[in-house]
């Protein structure tokens, strides 16, 4: 998700604007595994993001629900590896989806690179 960001040239704190959320930590939990986009909002990500709303749940649901995502597109071995997703590839995301640590969150890559400054106010 940080690199379709990126990719889009959006900060955290102007994509949070962008999809309508008050705090860029909103994002932040979402691009560490800590959090989902929430399924209203698919859209909204995707058309922020630039890519078709079915392409991006399909590269969200490969991460957030492996086993019906390898049901759903056992057919489809271009969408089941990942190389259907360019942007994952460029990535190096697109060879393993994450695992899910079995309550609906998934193990993130964790980077503090993205990190922004806290206002120091709580």
């Amino acid at each position: 998700m940080k690199h379709l960001r990126e990719k889009a040239g959006y900060s955290q704190r102007t994509f949070s604007a962008e999809i309508g959320s008050p705090t860029y930590a909103f994002v932040s939990q979402i691009e560490t595994g800590r959090g989902r986009v929430p399924p209203d909002q698919i859209r909204v990500w995707a058309n922020v993001y630039g890519i078709e709303a079915r392409k991006f749940l399909q590269m969200i649901m490969r991460f957030y629900d492996p086993e019906t995502f390898a049901v759903l597109f056992d057919e489809e071995p271009e969408v089941r590896d990942g190389t259907a997703f360019p942007d994952l590839a460029e990535a190096g995301a697109a060879a393993e989806p994450v695992e899910s640590d079995g309550e609906g969150a998934i193990e993130p890559e964790t980077s503090a690179d993205d990190a922004e400054p806290s206002s120091g106010r709580r």
